[in-house]
């Protein structure tokens, strides 16, 4: 029973599922018009899960999950028969207009192109954000499958093979940080648990370090994980990318200079990354140095337009500076381009969530785009001060 995509190259929605009955429904009403087979694999629910995912397809599997996300993704994709995989989480959605640019792209994928990342924003129940990139989006190839139990990818073996990943112009929205605090905690230790074993049996796996250290940072164990990063720094202390999670740590231990520091060596290391040099900026901003956030950001938005995060933090300068309607427009930009950054759970911000603040790629303050753009647009109007 599945959908049937309206030309192109032919694509399979790929999923493995465990209780999302709350999330699944609404995934696949949103993704499956462009695909033209869905494959699920069930890794033992009991909730509804099931019963969702056979009313879109017949093709529902059983697979025991263990302790091993790799194993579950690469069984659900040995069931593909088509040319292109689409791999997102049952908690995730594509904005419409960036779900719809998805076959253009793959009719227009050279041989060489075995797969597209995506910029993927995680919300918060709050509006708090944090963005990365991810593969979701793959050539079905006996030899593109996931490594590692957890923190999976298919990014280094695509690479390793001479394939080329190609940086997507679209945005995927993660909500599953929304869930209950209780239920983060518990996903946020069990991670912790399959990267301890990792560990144990990679010591030297910098990049896994850094992994365990967000989601020490997520329990509030934050010397740990600031102990993790530094370890990772005397490992490869030449990769930006663990210059990156060790200024995360930093910021979020307080070291707000220190994390500057940090910052800034990652966007020097790699200047061509608009993530890096992002948050420069927001470094900047927190510190009050205004102007030089200003012309941070500035960079980062010519780095990489599609980031409208970026865009965001702009917003936040100009209302630092009393600029209200300035920035009431590009908060409202952002809100038009991303309606993802409009959703807040009034259960979310009761919740007593100490640490998901420190996430955030901008302040830590943020108080969700909603908020902002009211703020803004009663002090542009005259409204009480």
């Amino acid at each position: 029973m599945a959908r049937t995509a309206q030309g192109g190259s032919e694509l399979t929605l790929c999923l493995i599922v465990r209780d999302e009955a709350e999330f699944l429904g609404d995934c696949l009403a949103a993704t499956a018009p462009i695909c033209d087979d869905i494959v699920i694999v069930d890794t033992g629910s009991t909730d509804a899960t099931k019963d969702i995912a056979r009313s879109y397809t017949d093709r529902v599997y059983d697979y025991p999950m263990g302790n091993d996300f790799s194993a579950a993704r690469n069984a659900a994709l040995s069931y593909v028969n088509t040319e292109w995989v689409l791999f997102p989480d049952a908690d995730e959605r594509f904005p419409a207009t960036d779900l719809a640019k998805i076959p253009d792209l793959l009719a227009a994928a050279g041989p060489r192109v075995h797969g597209f990342s995506v910029l993927r924003y995680n919300f918060f129940a709050t509006g708090g954000f944090y963005s990365n990139r991810l593969v979701k989006l793959m050539r079905n190839r006996p030899h593109i499958r996931f490594r590692r139990r957890v923190a999976e990818s298919v990014r280094r073996v695509i690479l390793d093979a001479g394939g080329e990943i190609v940086q997507a112009p679209v945005m995927l929205n993660h909500f599953g940080y929304t869930r209950p605090l209780g239920v983060r905690i518990a996903k946020a230790r069990r991670y912790l648990d399959l990267l301890t074993e990792h560990l144990a049996e990679h010591p030297q796996d910098a990049r896994m370090l850094c992994q365990a250290a967000m989601m020490l940072r997520a329990l509030g164990r934050l010397d740990e994980g600031l102990d993790s990063t530094r370890r990772a720094i005397a490992m490869a202390g030449s990769s930006a990318s663990i210059w990156y999670h060790h200024a995360h740590m930093l910021r979020a231990t307080g070291y707000a200079e220190e994390a500057l520091d940090a910052y800034q060596n990652a966007a020097r290391i790699d200047p061509g990354s608009a993530t890096f040099a992002n948050m420069v900026g927001v470094m900047q901003l927190s510190l009050g140095r205004l102007d030089e956030a200003d012309e941070t950001f500035d960079t980062a938005a010519a780095l990489d337009p599609h980031m409208v995060h970026v865009r965001l933090n702009q917003g936040l300068v100009r209302q630092a500076r009393g600029e209200y309607a300035r920035a009431a427009d590009l908060f409202a930009e952002v809100a038009q381009r991303n309606p993802g950054f409009l959703v807040e759970q009034w259960a979310g911000r009761a919740e007593m969530d100490l640490y998901s603040r420190l996430h955030n790629e901008t302040i830590v303050q943020f108080a969700g785009l909603g908020y902002h753009l009211a703020y803004c647009r009663s002090m542009a109007g005259g409204g009480p001060r």
